[in-house]
């Protein structure tokens, strides 16, 4: 059992949210580093991710 295993028993939607919180950390690092543009670009990645996380689970529930 490797990480890569580990993150597929846990399921699509945690490796989605643990790779936004990697962009979020790497576009804080981008942004002390005064690269502001890749910064907006891994903000928006983020963004997406966890947006697209956020739909997935709302729509998949059949209460709502």
């Amino acid at each position: 059992m490797g990480f890569i295993d580990y993150l597929l028993h846990l399921g699509i939607d945690a490796v989605l949210v643990i790779l936004g919180i990697f962009s979020l950390f790497t576009a804080a690092s981008f942004f002390y580093q005064r690269n502001t543009i890749m910064a907006i670009v891994l903000l928006g990645i983020a963004g997406i991710l966890f947006l697209f996380v956020r739909y997935r689970n709302v729509h998949s529930d059949p209460g709502y």
